[in-house]
């Protein structure tokens, strides 16, 4: 099993990348779109994580992309974010189309809680 954490905090990428260690999950930091869309091409992620906020283009524009490749249209994704998610989901018109599995927001939520869910989703 392989995620890429598309993650500009890199101390919150190191710590959810030993948390899936923990667990026998291989992970990829990349700190921008362009170096996790080069992780993708080329090992191909069972999953992948997200912050919303993100240097270069948004994470949507990010998906958008990555979506238009027919053998990544099916990866789950999980927003992990520090961001309130209730206008950039009001800006994501097809956010059904983007497969995004699950959306954490990171002052509510534990890491361990994100990786219990990735280890879920990569187990069914």
């Amino acid at each position: 099993m392989y995620v890429v954490i598309l993650e500009p905090d890199r101390i919150i990428a190191k710590l959810l990348k030993r948390q899936l260690a923990s667990r026998n999950i291989l992970s990829d930091i990349a700190p921008t779109p362009d170096s996790a869309m080069n992780l993708i091409d080329s090992s191909r992620p069972d999953a992948i994580v997200t912050e919303v906020s993100l240097s270069g283009h948004s994470v949507f524009e990010f998906l958008y992309e990555m979506r238009t490749y027919p053998d990544l249209q099916d990866i789950p994704v999980i927003i992990y974010t520090s961001t309130t998610l209730e206008d950039d989901v009001r800006r994501a018109h097809d956010w059904l189309l983007l497969a995004i599995t699950n959306e954490f927001y990171k002052p509510n939520t534990s890491i361990d809680t994100v990786v219990d869910r990735i280890a879920s989703i990569l187990e069914s």
